[in-house]
């Protein structure tokens, strides 16, 4: 039984950002090798560093990659930060 209740707080609490990681996984793996140099290369940039600083937790990564997403930050096609 108790047991049972160190599970079902784990899967609640981590659980969803497995979910996320996975997710964001899988679409990192359909990425070009330019693709993702560039997003390796905008990551120095100041606003994304600024949001890590914020946003970034060890925890929870999604978090961060949500906000950078939320901003205008296209990971998928080089050339494509809105603002």
């Amino acid at each position: 039984m108790k047991w049972l209740n160190i599970q079902t707080l784990w899967e609640k609490d981590l659980g969803k950002e497995i979910r996320k990681g996975l997710s964001y996984r899988k679409m990192f793996n359909n990425f070009s090798d330019s693709q993702t140099e560039y997003i390796f290369r905008s990551l120095n940039q100041p606003f994304v560093r600024s949001l890590a600083v914020r946003y970034g937790h060890i925890d929870s990564p999604s978090d961060l990659i949500g906000k950078v997403l939320g901003r205008g930050f296209d990971l998928a096609s080089p050339g494509s930060i809105i603002g």
